[in-house]
């Protein structure tokens, strides 16, 4: 699968971004997400 992505959009779909800055982003929100249930 090829993804593209404009680093000018202003908005990104989920399957737009690529993997490696995706997955970042899924870490701090589940880190997020626990932090706040604490």
């Amino acid at each position: 699968k090829v993804i593209n992505v404009r680093t000018s959009s202003p908005s990104l779909e989920p399957d737009q971004m690529p993997i490696s800055q995706a997955m970042p982003l899924l870490r701090k929100a589940s880190v997020n997400c626990l932090g706040t249930k604490q």
